[in-house]
């Protein structure tokens, strides 16, 4: 005998459950006629019937009743075996939540050595500066620049930035000097507008009103523009460091400043003991010193 798909077990099973082809079919997104279908080849191949017909509803026969008990707890069966195997998939998955620069610049060059150091385990990473709901956006950890604080999260500092401007090399002269630097155009990032304010203040103690001419979405894109020439990129030396040993970029000035947001890695307090989670930032940390 040829078994029944499990397309037809399914309709089966809910029809049992409901009493009804027409509830059966709104349930399954299928037509009547298509319930009806199944349920006639269904007992046409097991040579019984299935179900007692009385006006509108539908019963199940006696043969019917013990034929539900045991398809039923072997679909059930199925399911839960086929959950447990998805679950034991999931259990090496961790899922990353980056700011683009980082995933770019510091992140995605270190993926050999996760890889090397942790087999078998899977990192999804997706870039965002979105503000965080790592539970409901089912993040596992999360790569932040902030103040270090978050509403329900722990975090961890993992880099503290030093700014300093960046520039296309056709823009250093003798000339250039901090007072004109302020009426250059800057490049600012639109998350924080105030960045290069910020900057000048900390470094000549004098507030300087600055034009915003560009404005971009991160600095990933800040940095595509300063390597065409559009202006000038306050970023920490870091991020840039190929394009600077390459001469791609150069800094003009010796001197940098603290940034007032730093990189942490960020993930709910209740979960700071999750192996996903404790697995990640032993691995990041340790990579930290050979930045």
């Amino acid at each position: 005998m040829i078994l029944p798909s499990l397309s037809s077990l399914r309709t089966f099973i809910t029809a049992a459950q409901l009493e009804s082809f027409s509830a059966t079919a709104k349930t399954l997104h299928i037509t009547p006629s298509a319930v009806s279908h199944q349920i006639k080849q269904l007992e046409e191949r097991l040579n019984c019937r299935l179900f007692e017909r009385v006006d509108n509803k539908v019963y199940l026969s006696e043969d019917g009743q013990r034929y539900y008990q045991q398809v039923n707890s072997a679909l059930e069966l199925i399911e839960q075996s086929s959950q447990s195997l998805f679950d034991k998939s999931q259990q090496k998955q961790i899922s990353l939540s980056c700011v683009p620069l980082f995933a770019t610049r510091w992140l995605i060059p270190k993926l050999s050595h996760f890889n090397q150091s942790h087999p078998g385990w899977q990192l999804n990473i997706h870039t965002s500066t979105q503000a965080l709901d790592l539970d409901s956006a089912k993040i596992d950890v999360a790569i932040r620049r902030g103040a270090g604080s978050w509403k329900g999260l722990d975090s961890v500092l993992l880099y503290q930035e030093n700014l300093t401007p960046v520039c296309h090399p056709e823009f250093v002269t003798s000339a250039l000097s901090l007072d004109n630097l302020s009426s250059a155009v800057l490049l600012h990032n639109e998350n924080v507008l105030s960045e290069w304010e910020e900057w000048f203040l900390s470094v000549t103690k004098k507030k300087y009103s600055l034009d915003v001419i560009f404005q971009f979405q991160n600095t990933s894109q800040i940095i595509e523009a300063c390597l065409e020439g559009a202006g000038f990129a306050l970023i920490d030396p870091l991020f840039v460091k190929e394009l600077l040993q390459t001469g791609k970029l150069c800094t003009p000035f010796t001197i940098s400043a603290p940034s007032k947001r730093d990189y942490y890695l960020v993930y709910e307090a209740k979960k700071a003991q999750d192996d996903k989670v404790s697995l990640f930032k032993s691995w990041i940390l340790a990579q930290l010193p050979t930045s």
